[in-house]
């Protein structure tokens, strides 16, 4: 598991030290920044409390530092896949005239990348911190009793916050709970090979979750660009926002949906199942 965060560290540290950047590399370096925090989510008992938010802090300020240019690419992203949803909208002259804006920032953004910008300079610092970290961290070689409380924590905060959605699922709660979603999604596919046919099964239908709360996400962060847009040129937005909350509805009902068969059972239940299958594989590599 340790090797495992700081492979991940590594790889974002070396996409983002290319002499070139895309918008695509940040967001390659992004997704390897949070696999890199969900695998020490799995190490939060052997790390302690102490050292694992120190740890998560410093890969959280790596992220954020690369926010501005991950939304500029993805509002545009999320608006083409709207025109292209509904055909109406590509006459509309909120749509056209957010299009040019947001295209406006993603060029602002990528041109940011053609030099040390600030927080570019300071995510690749961060993560040259934490890889640094990383080799020291004094991991035993522990077994379950180490694993097994770090996974329940995961499947019980993903559950929680997926209960929590259902009560009141406005956006702020969605997000949060996608996070938790991920962070499972990356849990499962690690202890995959204790028992394949369950376990990667179980991985993809979390993954969908998670693909389904970002696009949710990703509107929710559109709509506001266009009430921003509306306020500021006067401009009546109701088609497009009309057609950004119908897309939003049917995200959140299949997220929901989903909720019962991401987290069948109580958080005791499926460590102890999780448990089970360690133990047999062991047995077996044996």
């Amino acid at each position: 598991m340790r090797r495992l965060a700081r492979n991940c560290i590594a790889n974002a540290h070396r996409i983002l030290s290319a002499q070139t950047l895309s918008d695509g590399n940040v967001h390659d370096a992004r997704k390897e920044i949070k696999k890199s925090r969900a695998s020490i989510r799995l190490l939060r008992t052997a790390l302690g409390g102490a050292r694992f938010r120190r740890e998560n802090a410093r890969l959280r300020a790596a992220g954020r530092a690369l926010n501005a240019v991950r939304d500029a690419r993805v509002l545009v992203r999320t608006l083409d896949w709207l025109g292209e949803r509904d055909r109406r909208l590509t006459g509309d002259a909120v749509y056209l005239a957010l299009s040019g804006q947001l295209r406006d920032s993603q060029r602002r953004a990528r041109r940011q990348l053609r030099k040390p910008a600030p927080g570019l300079i300071s995510a690749r610092r961060t993560l040259e911190q934490a890889r640094y970290s990383a080799d020291r961290w004094p991991v035993d070689p522990g077994s379950w009793d180490k694993l097994g409380p770090a996974f329940r924590r995961i499947y019980a905060a993903g559950r929680r916050a997926a209960l929590r959605s259902r009560t009141k699922p406005d956006d702020h709660r969605l997000h949060q709970w996608r996070k938790q979603v991920k962070y499972l999604a990356h849990a499962l596919h690690v202890f995959e090979s204790l028992r394949p046919s369950k376990l990667a099964k179980h991985a993809k239908l979390a993954e969908r979750l998670a693909d389904a709360l970002g696009d949710a996400h990703d509107l929710a962060l559109l709509r506001e660009s266009v009430l921003a847009l509306a306020r500021h040129e006067a401009l009546r937005a109701n088609s497009v926002l009309a057609a950004i909350d119908r897309h939003r509805v049917r995200l959140r009902r299949h997220s929901l949906a989903l909720i019962a068969r991401v987290y069948p059972d109580p958080p005791r239940v499926m460590a102890r199942r999780l448990q089970h299958y360690w133990q047999r594989w062991r047995e077996h590599a044996k």
